[in-house]
């Protein structure tokens, strides 16, 4: 995750400022820190826990303290800390997790979700921008959940969408805590049988991910704080 590609339009469309949180039909996406406390708040906002969380978090403490300097956050980071917190999110999930990371990042993520009772199911070799390495990981903390196909070899690309067709079902609430541009919100979106709730630290990428929904045709509004 060394590299930066923004080449999503939308950034400057929705005038998001921190701890708002917007609606997109019935999606909601929140502008906040997960290391704050936001991820919680925001199930807590929507009233019941996700079904499915689907999340590429940052890989390491550099890579979490350039998404901040992007943010305009740059409060330090530790990353051990950081992925405790990311996992009192996830443990929430009343079935499976899938956690995109770098292949050096894979057993710590692991080790950090058996700490508090996660079991990792399956783990993929997989590629980012169809050239870096990576790891997908399907987590479980509350019970059986769904099984997916082979999924090796894809690009994350393609695995939201890959594992929304396998392990969703219609009427589920589906998760992103590191939301970033919105790939996860906008295949959530195109279901049109699923509800998406995701946090996103910088207001910019926050803006691009309801621009990929507004391109889907739900209606934009803002419609609070956390």
């Amino acid at each position: 995750m060394a590299e930066w590609h923004y080449v999503s339009s939308g950034g400057d469309r929705y005038p998001v400022k921190p701890h708002e949180v917007w609606r997109a039909g019935p999606h909601r996406l929140a502008c906040g820190d997960l290391e704050a406390g936001d991820g919680l708040r925001l199930i807590g906002r929507f009233g019941r826990p996700p079904d499915l969380i689907y999340c590429d978090p940052p890989w390491s403490h550099g890579n979490a303290a350039a998404f901040r300097t992007k943010a305009g956050v740059p409060r330090k980071v530790n990353f051990t800390t950081f992925l405790d917190l990311l996992m009192a999110v996830v443990r929430l999930a009343r079935r499976d997790v899938f956690l995109e990371m770098g292949r050096a990042g894979q057993a710590h993520l692991v080790e950090r979700a058996e700490r508090i009772g996660g079991q990792a199911v399956r783990a993929w070799p997989i590629t980012y921008y169809r050239r870096h390495p990576a790891t997908l990981t399907q987590l479980r903390f509350n019970g059986a959940g769904l099984e997916p196909p082979d999924l090796a070899g894809l690009d994350d690309d393609d695995t939201p969408g890959a594992v929304m067709r396998s392990c969703s079902r219609p009427g589920d609430v589906v998760m992103d805590p590191c939301m970033g541009r919105g790939l996860t919100a906008a295949t959530v979106g195109a279901a049109q049988d699923r509800t998406f709730i995701g946090l996103e630290l910088s207001p910019w990428r926050m803006s691009c991910a309801l621009t990929r929904l507004a391109a889907l045709g739900y209606a934009i509004e803002r419609e609070g704080t956390l």
